[in-house]
């Protein structure tokens, strides 16, 4: 459930244990990728604002990362907008860190919060995530829809993939492919599984 995803990680970030909670995702993560022989397969993880934003914490994941740079091009990291970042400046240098080591980074649930745009601005990322409470609303506003389309557009002029979260029907599919999604997440397009050896 995606609400209770967000609310989790709301929760870890209140209690000051996301870096913890980051660093033991990754470090399962990276052991999942290393273990699947199938190349094709990439897995994203989310990781906190609030360990990008701190040069400690960021500093171990940092580390974990590059022991294991060779499996970067099967390894997606989705910075999530729960934690607002205060200084972008060095949470701009630990994104820029982890694509010179080979992985892709973006942002999640793009348009959720206040700081979307600048984080955007301040950060060059491979892809972006749109919230999926914003993809829903497709077709029920023509001045949501221009605002939305404008940003996919703006994406693709800075060179940013852009994602559709949510999808669920073929009609909201088809709509976000009119407005210039990249690409779309959502039950539509395949159910999550529990195990990445399916």
């Amino acid at each position: 459930n995606k609400e209770g995803t967000g609310d989790t990680i709301k929760f870890i970030e209140a209690l000051g244990i996301a870096d913890g909670f980051d660093l033991a995702v990754a470090g399962k993560i990276l052991s999942l990728v290393e273990s699947d022989n199938r190349k094709d397969v990439e897995i994203a993880f989310n990781v906190s604002g609030a360990t990008i934003a701190s040069p400690a914490s960021f500093g171990v994941l940092a580390g974990i990362l590059a022991k294991r740079r060779k499996l970067a091009p099967r390894v997606l990291i989705e910075i999530t907008e729960t934690a607002a970042i205060q200084d972008l400046e060095p949470a701009a240098k630990a994104v820029a860190a982890l694509r010179a080591m080979g992985y892709r980074v973006g942002l999640d649930d793009f348009g959720a919060g206040a700081a979307s745009i600048n984080y955007l601005h301040a950060f060059t990322v491979d892809f972006v995530k749109f919230d999926g409470g914003l993809v829903k609303k497709i077709g029920a506003s023509k001045r949501d829809d221009a605002l939305l389309g404008g940003l996919t557009k703006l994406c693709g002029e800075l060179g940013v993939s852009t994602i559709a979260e949510c999808i669920e029907t073929d009609t909201m599919a088809k709509a976000a492919k009119a407005l210039g999604f990249d690409k779309g997440q959502g039950k539509f397009l395949g159910e999550p599984s529990l195990e990445i050896n399916t």
